[in-house]
């Protein structure tokens, strides 16, 4: 139990990363994880952001999911509570 208290951070990225992989054009920026929640900063210049979100949403053990603008030209945030 102590192993996946906080969460399994190798898990829910490779999980999370799988939901962007529809889309070749995606550089990402930064990975952050902390009590299970990561942030995927990333750059795309065409994305379906209500699809991407949507398939977040729908991977096993996800609690919630949503994307944030970041402040520089089509940088995101992909925000994933597990």
């Amino acid at each position: 139990n102590w192993y996946s208290a906080y969460g399994n951070m190798p898990i829910a990225l490779s999980k999370t990363l799988t939901s962007l992989s529809n889309n070749p054009d995606i550089s990402i920026n930064a990975i952050q994880w902390q009590n299970r929640q990561i942030n995927l900063e990333f750059v795309a210049l065409k994305i379906d952001i209500t699809r991407l979100v949507e398939m977040s949403q729908s991977i096993e053990g996800v609690k919630s999911a949503q994307i944030k603008p970041h402040n520089a030209d089509n940088t995101w945030v992909l925000e994933v509570k597990w």
